[in-house]
């Protein structure tokens, strides 16, 4: 029974912004073994809760690593979603919810879905489908309880879909104070810079704490170009030290690559 109750503590935890601790009881849940191990379907449900909160913090590499080892066409869609809203591709992002909502029943998964199509089309002025799309995942709210997916909106997103269903009967007052004293837990940081190949290789560089140097001598270049593309990664960043280049880079999934 254990991996069911760290799943409803975990939901718990999340739920009062307890991220970090959140993951850990997920992560525990998920490598059950021996006389309690998770069913296949109960797998599936945990898996695409630590996906969410993986996304939510920021740690994509190992939210999409995880949602390739899930069996769901629509947990994997919602890993695709969640990362194209994170990069501000709202195209791609409703894209790929959609595919998810025609292959998905699980009532988490779809309103994570939902809320992410909905969020993705506020943002490209497609106000009625955004509006029709919120409705359903705002049903789903009121109906099962659900409330994680609300969690993984940035704040911005989070007013625009409220917005939407201002002047409808949508949003029942009890549900809307619920939802309007969940923690925000995702940052509004916007869409990541578009690094040329040589910057994410000076990023990696940056990133071990190479000197200019280093870099130039592995790359076979002299410590002047290094520096002036060092100097360039910077202002894409919108950073001028180490550290901040270190934390933009993490918050916009500039260090993780695809195995």
């Amino acid at each position: 029974m254990w991996p069911i109750a760290e799943t409803v503590l975990a939901v718990a935890d999340a739920l009062e912004g307890r991220l970090d601790l959140s993951i850990g009881r997920l992560r525990a849940a998920l490598a059950a073994t021996g006389v309690f191990p998770l069913s296949e379907s109960a797998r599936e449900a945990v898996g695409s809760l630590l996906a969410i909160a993986l996304f939510a913090v920021g740690e994509t590499a190992e939210a999409r690593a995880l949602t390739r080892t899930l069996t769901g066409a629509g947990v994997s869609a919602m890993g695709r979603a969640l990362d194209a809203l994170a990069a501000g591709d709202a195209v791609s992002a409703i894209l790929a919810a959609t595919s998810g909502l025609g292959s998905d029943r699980t009532i988490r998964v779809r309103a994570t879905l939902l809320l992410v199509r909905a969020a993705a089309a506020a943002r490209r002025g497609r106000v009625i489908a955004a509006r029709r799309d919120a409705s359903i995942a705002f049903d789903l709210f009121n109906d099962h309880g659900v409330r994680i997916p609300w969690l993984i909106l940035p704040a911005d997103d989070r007013r625009a879909v409220l917005a939407l269903l201002a002047d409808t009967d949508e949003l029942a007052g009890d549900l809307l104070a619920e939802l309007a004293a969940l923690p925000v837990l995702v940052r509004d940081v916007g869409p990541a810079p578009r690094l040329t190949a040589r910057e994410r290789t000076v990023l990696a560089g940056v990133f071990a704490r190479e000197t200019n140097a280093d870099i130039a001598a592995r790359l076979g270049v002299s410590p002047n170009t290094v520096k002036k593309q060092r100097a360039s990664l910077y202002r894409k960043l919108g950073v001028s030290s180490w550290e901040d280049a270190v934390h933009a880079a993490l918050e916009h999934g500039l260090l993780d690559h695809e195995p």
